[in-house]
């Protein structure tokens, strides 16, 4: 078990992470499982900055192994755990400072 020290270093690193948090974010708002290319879409747009495909694919496998996205027919959604983190990540984006 973390303890709550410990689990908000983990969020607060997270979430500086510019291309898997945007992915999360990305994912969070979608309605329905979205494949590679509207995700980098919209990472682009998130962040305001050009990406490879390359970069959001390395992240999905990352983000897949941690079991916060699953993917299905090349498309991908949050897990459970995602919609948890997509939760905690809003609330430090709510956060003055």
């Amino acid at each position: 078990m973390y303890s709550e020290y410990l689990s908000k270093a983990l969020m607060e690193f997270f979430f500086a992470t510019t291309v898997s948090s945007a992915i999360v974010e990305t994912l969070a708002e979608a309605q329905t499982p979205l494949g590679v290319a509207d995700i980098l879409a919209s990472v682009r747009d998130i962040r305001r900055m050009e990406l490879p495909q390359t970069a959001i694919e390395g992240s999905l496998v990352i983000l897949e192994e941690a079991r916060i996205v699953s993917s299905s027919q090349d498309a991908f959604q949050l897990t459970e755990v995602g919609r948890e983190l997509a939760g905690k990540l809003a609330e430090l984006r709510r956060l003055p400072g």
